[in-house]
């Protein structure tokens, strides 16, 4: 079996999740998945696993699966406190999943716990050389890029990038 070199790193937020693919330290591809259907409907959690399953194979994934971890007390809900249950559950490869806190990651890359998103963001489009008004266009453009770049924040927290 040949040794994982690549990451996927996901950031779920209400019915999208953005992710980015490092292979080997280098960013291969990014995007921001929506899943289609009613949040509370029949088969939600599993067109998710489908998903991220999909994503998995259409990237030839052999690495590490990276994830937000939620604390139940947290103010985030829905997606990204159930999204390790579904990715364990639902994925029929095994990968190795690892799950950073917000916080963990605002430490590792901004040195302070108590770091906005928007300094975060900042920090990471500094390092991967993104036009920052991306983040200040149309809500929707704005919303895709936040997912994608916390995502990027996610694999940087891993310190595989």
């Amino acid at each position: 079996m040949p040794k994982p070199t690549n990451t996927l790193a996901l950031f779920a937020r209400g019915r999208e999740i953005g992710f980015v693919f490092i292979d080997n330290g280098e960013l291969l591809r990014y995007g921001v998945k929506t899943i289609k259907g009613k949040r509370r409907g029949p088969g939600f959690y599993e067109r998710i696993g489908k998903a991220i399953e999909g994503l998995l194979e259409n990237l030839q994934a052999n690495g590490m699966v990276v994830i937000e971890r939620v604390d139940s007390g947290g103010k985030q809900g829905g997606l990204a406190k159930i999204l390790p249950h579904i990715v364990e559950q639902f994925v029929d490869k095994v990968y190795p999943l690892m799950s950073l806190s917000l916080a963990e990651v605002k430490q590792r890359l901004c040195g302070s716990t108590k770091a906005t998103n928007r300094a975060l963001m900042e920090t990471i489009a500094q390092r991967e050389q993104i036009f920052l008004p991306l983040l200040d266009g149309k809500a929707q453009k704005r919303n895709y890029w936040k997912k994608v770049i916390m995502a990027m924040a996610m694999a940087e927290g891993t310190g595989r990038r």
